[in-house]
């Protein structure tokens, strides 16, 4: 991604504080449009039956684990509680 080279680029960096922000604003808001994208055409694929919708909670690990597992293969996932505390 054309955003993510420029911030790579060392070079880049002696441009401004403003324009680093403002490309690390336009990254950021690629990333968000490219997850919902793939979130859209997950739900195609429920919609038409390619992909199965088991309820549960998963997180970002087991979605990339899941579009990215053979074509025809289960995927099973687990989940245990933590509790976390804030001092």
């Amino acid at each position: 991604m054309y955003a993510e080279m420029l911030l790579d680029d060392p070079a880049f960096q002696n441009l401004g504080i403003v324009t680093v922000k403002s490309v690390q604003l336009t990254k950021r808001n690629i990333d968000t449009a490219l997850r919902l994208i793939a979130d859209l055409l997950d739900m195609e694929r429920i919609g038409v039956g390619k992909l199965q919708l088991n309820l549960g909670k998963h997180d970002n690990l087991s979605g990339n684990a899941l579009k990215f597992s053979p074509k025809g293969k289960d995927f099973w996932t687990g989940a245990s509680q933590q509790i976390r505390s804030v001092l």
